[in-house]
């Protein structure tokens, strides 16, 4: 049975990604932009992990931990109590051991899986993201590696794919001022 979820945690009636908010399946607590930093650090979910505090900002790691049914790697990071981003990079059983085991098309079936758990998980597909130039542009020919999102009034979701890193994430970045999806 999960652990009471303590009174400063959000309640969540949506608990839904939709509403900026993750819920920790392995634990019953919830994180969004409502959480401060002092409150998330006193959570279950905060203590299984690690944080590192530098000039104002506190970036909590958490390893293999389960949200919405799959598992994720996450990094959260607040400024003061503010929730910033939570980047979030899904297991899977192709991931290796080593770089040796990489391989692109293995990141680009992450990407895809990433984009799949999204789209359930705020019922409609991630769109392409334009290029910020004097007008948003989409590119004609976007390939699987560029990035989508999604725009909500907590913020923006992004999937996206680091091709210098190497490595494909879904991002959750609150506060900003995306550009309006097309």
């Amino acid at each position: 049975m999960p652990a009471a979820t303590p009174p400063n945690l959000i309640p969540s009636p949506h608990s839904g990604l939709e509403s900026g908010i993750l819920s920790f399946d392995h634990t019953g607590e919830t994180i969004g932009p409502a959480l401060g930093c002092r409150a998330f650090a006193e959570t279950q979910a905060a203590k299984a992990g690690s944080v590192h505090v530098a000039a104002g900002r506190s970036t909590f790691e958490l390893r293999n931990c389960t949200i919405a049914g799959a598992r994720f790697h996450a990094r959260i990071e607040y400024l003061g109590e503010s929730l910033q981003r939570i980047d979030l990079m899904m297991l899977s059983g192709r991931d290796g051991a080593s770089w040796a085991d990489w391989t692109r098309a293995n990141e680009m079936a992450r990407k895809r899986a990433h984009e799949s758990w999204a789209a359930a998980a705020i019922g409609r597909e991630l769109l392409l993201k334009p290029y910020l130039m004097p007008e948003p542009i989409i590119p004609f020919d976007a390939g699987e590696d560029h990035p989508r999102h999604a725009v909500f009034p907590w913020g923006e979701l992004l999937s996206f794919y680091d091709s210098k890193g190497g490595a494909s994430y879904l991002s959750l970045c609150y506060g900003v001022k995306p550009t309006p999806e097309e």
